[in-house]
């Protein structure tokens, strides 16, 4: 996903709380409902190793928080990882006319 940032009204920032590789917490204080996470390396559009996004077809209720890599009710998973390597990760989404932004380092265990 290219964030289109030029029509965004702002960026808000992403909390996360890495507990393992298979249990990474997702969260946007703002309130605002997540539409759409991503988590890649930190060349982004070549390395998503996990997608999030919200399906139209559903009626989802407001997430605020996810954790990876658990799909949340009413949305779909198009790229899926049951765990990642260790590295550092960017997170990507959107929540409305907002960009989401995050990131992470996963250490080695």
């Amino acid at each position: 996903m290219i964030l289109p940032l030029g029509g965004c009204e702002r960026i808000d920032m992403l909390e996360v709380t890495v507990r393992t590789d298979q249990d990474i917490a997702i969260s946007l204080p703002s309130g605002r409902c997540i539409d759409s996470l991503e988590i890649g390396g930190m060349q982004m559009r070549r390395t998503v190793a996990w997608r999030i996004e919200r399906d139209p077809a559903l009626k989802a209720p407001c997430t605020t928080h996810v954790v990876f890599p658990q799909v949340p009710p009413g949305f779909k998973n198009p790229y899926s990882a049951d765990k990642l390597p260790e590295g550092s990760y960017q997170i990507a989404g959107m929540a409305g006319n907002y960009a989401l932004a995050g990131h992470f380092d996963l250490p080695a265990r």
